[in-house]
């Protein structure tokens, strides 16, 4: 994977505080963000994540298709959250933070002058000191410049966070490769297809439950040989279908099934297995991250198991408008009935 570090950070940063002229008003709060975010390209992100970072005045530390680095003025923090939403298909976590380095700075600033103090004094005593209170001077001179150093260093570290917020962007994206079909034991688990559904192939099953068609959504008069159908304005599709309960298992038997072969088949579940309620019966919920066109898309898989019959409900469509009907979906998944 492909990573690199920026080498003469502390070179850059001092002609970077030149150029800008940032000692006017001390700023006493350093910012942070750390956020995350779900992309298609990883590579191109982080790319973009740097030119956009270079544009405002700031720097990268660190760029990989994992995580972005980078240090940005105070002033443009306020234009970072729309940027990244308007780069990634989700905004998956977005953490402002904040620390006031007023403390640090005067305990730097005091311990700094009061140690300048006492090296100016050893240093004025070395030409009347005899040649044992030399070395002895010496030593403690040596011990002292050295303190000073690191507080100086100090200080210019705190003056780096007075000007700059630090960022820490982490990419989640999707798998390079499309999942692919491999053969279930379990007849009706083969059914199971987001590109067969989501280009509205023809489907087995039969309509074995009353339904509720999501908010927004209008009801099909037909889908494929049986179940119930229904489309979103956007063309989102909803899909409810019944099959034989064979051999005759339980929801957690079902559910570990689906969820083994889908990812054997290469599908990434987006967060855990939940659970709902349709009338007297518990369902589980699985959605899958789904490369398509170009995009992510979510894929929804819900089950719901009787005696006789396992009802399994299908919804798809682009991350960030799936995001947007979530909701009436789970109220359509509540209304199911089986008959």
């Amino acid at each position: 994977m492909k990573k690199h570090i920026l080498p003469g950070a502390v070179l850059v940063l001092g002609l970077l505080l030149a150029s800008a002229g940032l000692a006017a008003e001390e700023n006493y709060l350093h910012q942070g963000v750390k956020a995350t975010m779900l992309v298609a390209d990883p590579a191109a992100a982080a790319d973009r994540l740097e030119a956009w970072c270079d544009a405002q005045g700031g720097y990268v530390l660190y760029k990989s298709e994992e995580r972005v680095s980078f240090r940005l003025p105070h002033p443009a923090l306020p234009r970072l959250r729309g940027f990244l939403e308007e780069l990634s298909e989700d905004l998956l976590d977005y953490a402002p933070q904040a620390v006031d380095l007023r403390e640090q700075l005067a305990r730097a600033r005091s311990s700094l002058a009061s140690r300048q103090e006492i090296l100016g004094r050893n240093l004025a005593l070395l030409d009347k000191a005899d040649t044992a209170g030399t070395l002895a001077i010496e030593r403690e001179t040596l011990a002292l410049v050295k303190e000073v150093e690191d507080l100086k260093a100090q200080l210019a570290r705190l003056a780096v966070d007075q000007a700059y917020a630090r960022v820490e962007v982490g990419l989640k994206f999707e798998q390079a490769t499309l999942p692919e079909h491999i053969p279930s034991s379990f007849p009706w688990v083969n059914e199971v297809d987001f590109y067969a559904f989501i280009q509205g192939g023809p489907a087995a099953g039969r309509s074995a439950a009353a339904v509720q068609a999501p908010a927004g959504y209008a009801t099909l008069a037909r889908c494929g040989r049986g179940g119930f159908g229904a489309l979103s304005p956007e063309g989102l599709p909803f899909r409810v279908r019944g099959f034989k309960n064979a051999p005759p298992k339980d929801l957690a038997f079902w559910t570990e099934a689906l969820e083994s072969q889908l990812t054997k088949e290469g599908y990434r579940l987006d967060g855990e297995v939940r659970s709902f309620r349709a009338g007297d019966l518990v369902g589980s919920i699985m959605e899958w991250v789904v490369p398509y066109r170009e995009e992510s898309y979510l894929y929804l898989t819900a089950l719901l198991a009787t005696g006789k019959r396992v009802i399994l409900a299908e919804a798809a469509g682009p991350y960030k408008l799936y995001l947007e009907y979530r909701s009436g979906l789970e109220e359509s998944l509540a209304s199911i009935r089986p008959r």
